[in-house]
């Protein structure tokens, strides 16, 4: 019986042992979360403030490049305008030169009719 008491006092002793080292794990698990839990509304308020940062860095990238195509844009288009009007300036003087040659056909018929109407008179 003596035998029986001391090996239930021993596994007394290592349940007593095993529960200090679980409680003593228990404890720095529980310190560890909380400091996890206390440290993580800074740290999601640092990363939101970088995400914050980053779409605004984003952003002006963005509107800087819609800027710059759009300048392209309009001097693509200012090229385009600028060709289409040399090339009807050039119309419009070919077709003024052509009239103005016309013009200079019909007086020198009108003058031919003029004087051969002058030498059928004269007869």
């Amino acid at each position: 019986a003596c035998e029986s008491a001391k090996r239930c006092q021993m596994a007394l002793i290592k349940i007593r042992t095993q529960y200090a080292s679980i409680k003593e794990a228990h404890n720095i698990l529980k310190q560890d979360v909380v400091e996890t839990l206390s440290t993580i509304s800074p740290l999601i308020s640092e990363m939101k403030s970088q995400l914050h940062l980053k779409v605004g860095f984003h952003t002006d990238c963005l509107h800087s490049e819609s800027k710059t195509e759009v300048c392209d844009a309009v001097e693509e288009l200012a090229r385009a305008h600028d060709i289409e009007k040399q090339q009807l300036e050039t119309k419009i003087y070919s077709l003024t030169q052509t009239a103005h040659s016309g013009e200079e056909k019909i007086r020198v018929l009108h003058d031919q009719i003029d004087s051969c109407l002058n030498d059928l008179d004269a007869e």
